[in-house]
């Protein structure tokens, strides 16, 4: 398994997630890394995560990606319901790109992708 693989969840991506509060102020955490912050506005709220993410990945570098570390449970209640709409966002999304997608199938009805880049590495932002 390649640092890369290690740095981003063994699965590819980093899921950072934005949301407003019942107070009015944004929160915002990042997926897998259970890091979070809260500011008055959104734009505030994600610039404070992204230096966050950036000081964790640092550590992570330092300490050669130890695995404790790079995927961690969510450790606030509220995080966690948030993960979960995001996540079944992501797949509707998901879905809707595979229809429009082209398919290609052989004689044993095997399924091939055309359109390449679907599911490659990058680091989605999802806005609730």
């Amino acid at each position: 398994m390649s640092k890369n693989q290690l740095k981003t969840n063994k699965k590819g991506f980093i899921l950072n997630v934005i949301y407003k509060n019942p107070d009015g102020s944004w929160r915002a955490f990042c997926y897998p890394f259970d890091i979070s912050c809260e500011a008055v506005t959104k734009e505030k709220a994600m610039e404070k995560l992204e230096k966050l993410i950036n000081l964790y990945i640092e550590g992570l570098k330092k300490y050669n990606y130890p695995e404790h570390l790079i995927k961690k449970e969510l450790s606030y209640e509220q995080d966690k319901k948030m993960l979960i709409v995001v996540k079944k966002e992501l797949v509707k999304e998901l879905q809707k790109r595979l229809k429009k997608d082209v398919f290609n199938c052989d004689s044993n009805n095997d399924v091939e992708i055309i359109k390449k880049g679907l599911f490659s590495s990058y680091q989605p932002l999802a806005f609730c």
